[in-house]
């Protein structure tokens, strides 16, 4: 298992890594994205799985995309092809994180972030913006316990962790995080 290529989403004047969407969902597939013509293999690497990226923006309370790919020529060169933004009609939640960090292939992986907020939107429209903080600082200061480094196997320390990240979410996401569900 690698660590798989994260997706953005721009809100206000900040970058946020996206965490995870809601059980059962995709942001990416509520949308026709025109995508460049190319007649090249499009590149699917151990860090991309899913074969794209995408930009999210959130502008005036709605949700736009970009959706990238790499395409492959026969000379091992490559380029990034992107589509135009598009407006997307999603609804359902997901999670965000903003700071230093960049993995995002768990849920529990927003506790390691400064912020993190889960957002709803209806049709595409924002409607809702709760802050994950109180589980960031809930996990700051168990990782900083003897008990926690000293006398838990990393496994418990996992789901323990885990379980802190769950407790605040208004909404169901599943065990594995969207880059990891068809």
């Amino acid at each position: 298992m690698t660590i798989q290529a994260p997706d953005f989403i721009y809100l206000g004047k900040k970058q946020y890594t996206l965490i995870d969407i809601e059980a059962g969902k995709q942001i990416i597939d509520c949308a026709a994205f025109a995508m460049p013509d190319h007649n090249r293999k499009i590149g699917i690497s151990s860090a991309c799985w899913r074969g794209y990226t995408a930009n999210y923006y959130v502008v005036r309370k709605i949700l736009y995309g970009v959706k990238s790919h790499i395409i492959f020529f026969e000379d091992s060169k490559y380029e990034k092809i992107t589509s135009l933004r598009t407006m997307i009609p999603y609804t359902g939640s997901c999670i965000i994180a903003h700071g230093s960090r960049w993995i995002s292939d768990f849920i529990s992986t927003y506790t390691y972030f400064d912020e993190a907020l889960e957002l709803f939107f209806e049709q595409g429209v924002l409607k809702e913006k709760l802050s994950l903080i109180s589980a960031i600082e809930k996990a700051r200061s168990i990782r900083e316990t003897d008990e926690y480094n000293n006398k838990m196997e990393p496994y418990e320390r996992g789901r323990l962790i885990e379980q802190i990240a769950r407790e605040p979410l208004k909404y169901r996401y599943d065990r594995r995080t969207y880059k990891w569900r068809n």
